[in-house]
Formats: structure tokens, C-alpha cells, sequence
């Protein structure tokens, strides 16, 4: 037998399916993880909604700034792409700055664009996560 046992079976015909079965191979009926699931680009495959976390984001958003757009990546690419290279750019501010007190300004600059991703994590609700990326 497979690493992937079957566990659960066919509410129309009752034959046994795997666990990641979305119709019934032998009769075609769709099983409870059907409605999970949306098409692909390509249109004739499916792939599972991606159901992600108000609180891991908002943990993530505080710690990593703008790096927690990646987890909403396919809703936040342009947030994701901007912040990114705003903190390259912050960065090679505070290496090239003369040591005259600016570093602190730039570095301020850098947590206000970390405070925007938890501000965005924060004010979106949980459904919002939960429809991920459907919404």
C-alpha cells in the first residue's frame, strides 16, 4: 500500500478514496474537499485555496515589516516589490551617509514603512485571511 491510505469514502457509491481525492474515481461524485478547491490558470486543474492568518500576519508584520507582504504575496506583490526596494535603497543610505547623525533619520524612515505593513495587517479583517487569496 501507498504512503497516502485511504480514509474515507465515497458518499454516492461508497468506494474508498485517498485523502487529497476531490471526486470519486469511480462514479465522479464530488467529495467534501471539492468545494476547497478553485481552477487553475490553465483552467482544467485545480489547486486548494490557501487559507492563511490574521495573527500570523499581524506577528509577522510586527517583526519583519514589509517582509510580511510576502505572505500575502499574489494580493501584496506591488506593496512587497516597493518596500523591498525601499529598504535596499534605506539601506544604502545609512552605509553612504557621513556619520553626522543622519543614519538615525534613515533608519525612523525604514520602521514607518514597517509600521504601514502592521497597520495593513491589522486593519484587515479575518475573513479577508480566511478567503485568501479569492478575495
Amino acid at each position: 500500500m501507498t504512503n497516502i491510505a485511504a480514509n474515507k469514502f465515497c458518499s454516492a457509491c461508497g468506494n474508498a478514496l485517498i485523502e487529497t481525492a476531490v471526486i470519486c474515481p469511480k462514479c465522479g461524485s464530488p467529495t467534501a474537499r471539492f468545494n476547497q478547491m478553485r481552477p487553475s490558470g490553465n483552467g482544467n486543474q485545480v489547486q486548494p485555496t490557501v487559507e492563511k492568518s490574521k495573527s500570523v500576519a499581524v506577528v509577522l508584520a510586527l517583526f519583519l515589516g514589509v517582509w510580511s507582504f510576502l505572505y500575502t504575496y499574489k494580493k501584496d506583490m506591488a506593496a512587497f516589490w516597493i518596500g523591498l526596494g525601499l529598504q535596499i535603497f534605506l539601506l544604502f543610505g545609512i552605509l553612504a551617509a557621513p556619520s553626522g547623525g543622519s543614519e538615525g533619520a534613515i533608519i525612523l524612515v525604514g520602521f514607518a514603512f514597517g509600521l504601514v505593513a502592521f497597520i495593513v495587517a491589522v486593519s484587515r479583517n479575518s475573513e479577508w485571511y480566511q478567503r485568501y487569496p479569492n478575495n
